[in-house]
């Protein structure tokens, strides 16, 4: 294999200099499409010889607050499988588990999932989301090959809980899987992460955004990448894997002033997303780009909204953005 193929550029199966990596890559696979019809243009269906070009995208099954209908869902697993080896779940309610789990073994999708058991939802203890997911598991003997770990909760220290109640969520997850040997942690910030946090975790899950940190405004792209790596290989990880679970760069939105290299923009988007996973291959470093497609269901500032590879429809952002760079 070549790594100039726009398949084969990010993973650690071609670790050969110089990298190449282009988005077109991105739009010629998915290209510009009706979600509501074929997932896939004409031969752009994902071809199981060839890598992904990225490492895994977090994905949620919402729309406008409201669950995306089982299909749309399957469709979007499938489009997704054509760029990515590895999707990232928060939880698993609109049956989202289920249908990515169904979607992998009537595909015979090459996908490995991320799950996620949220913690923020007074109506519905973890005992109860750890049943229900240990029944889906149940259904088919090989659906547990396809989780790649368990994440519990998501920046829940971040969000106020503390750092003990975390841990006891984290175990009390592993005390109910039933024996199943699935790596479990939780997903923080790096300023968050202590040894004892690490300890009661089998992967060190962190979400990195130098889009938040002020050090990257008008310092550009190879600078905005380069930060989220160093500050993940900074984290007190106990000797334990570190998996970047959340990064990216939105597309738009309102902010603080920022120049223009710092901007919420489409081209910085794309200009982000190619120097990190060059960066990422490089440190052959899993990490998961947040996220699939835009979250017009979220509560907030209009920038969080706007980090997806595609828009809530299905459309790429990138379909004019066609340059590669070498590092």
């Amino acid at each position: 294999m070549n790594c100039s193929m726009i398949w084969i550029t990010l993973l650690a199966a071609c670790m050969v200099t110089p990298y190449n990596i282009s988005l077109h890559g991105i739009n010629e696979v998915l290209g510009s499409h009706d979600m509501s019809k074929s997932m896939y243009p004409t031969n752009h269906a994902p071809e199981q010889d060839k890598e992904p070009l990225l490492s895994g995208v977090c994905f949620s099954p919402y729309e406008k607050k409201h669950c995306r209908d089982p299909k749309t869902i399957k469709h979007q697993i499938e489009m997704l499988s054509a760029i990515t080896s590895r999707l990232r779940l928060y939880s698993i309610d609109c049956g989202q588990l289920e249908l990515v789990l169904e979607a992998i073994d009537k595909k015979n999708l090459t996908l490995k999932v991320l799950a996620g058991i949220w913690t923020r939802n007074e109506n519905e203890p973890i005992e109860k989301m750890v049943t229900d997911f240990n029944a889906i598991l149940d259904k088919n003997p090989k659906y547990p090959s396809y989780i790649d770990g368990i994440v519990v909760g998501n920046e829940d220290i971040f969000s106020g809980k503390p750092e003990q109640q975390v841990i006891e969520n984290i175990n009390k997850v592993r005390s109910k899987l039933k024996g199943r040997s699935i790596p479990i942690g939780t997903a923080e910030i790096p300023t968050n992460w202590t040894p004892s946090l690490a300890k009661a975790c089998d992967v060190i899950y962190a979400n990195i955004y130098s889009f938040f940190d002020p050090k990257t405004i008008a310092k550009g792209m190879k600078k905005a990448a380069r930060l989220v790596i160093e500050r993940a290989e900074q984290i007190p990880s106990s000797g334990k894997k570190v998996v970047i679970s959340e990064t990216g760069w939105p597309s738009q939105g309102e902010t603080a002033s920022r120049d223009s290299y710092g901007a919420p923009t489409v081209n910085n988007q794309g200009r982000f997303l190619e120097n990190f996973a060059c960066r990422a291959a490089k440190k052959n470093m899993t990490y998961y780009i947040m996220e699939a497609f835009d979250g017009d269901w979220k509560e907030g500032p209009s920038v969080e909204k706007n980090f997806g590879l595609m828009t809530p429809e299905g459309q790429l952002k990138f379909t004019r953005f066609d340059h590669s760079i070498k590092c």
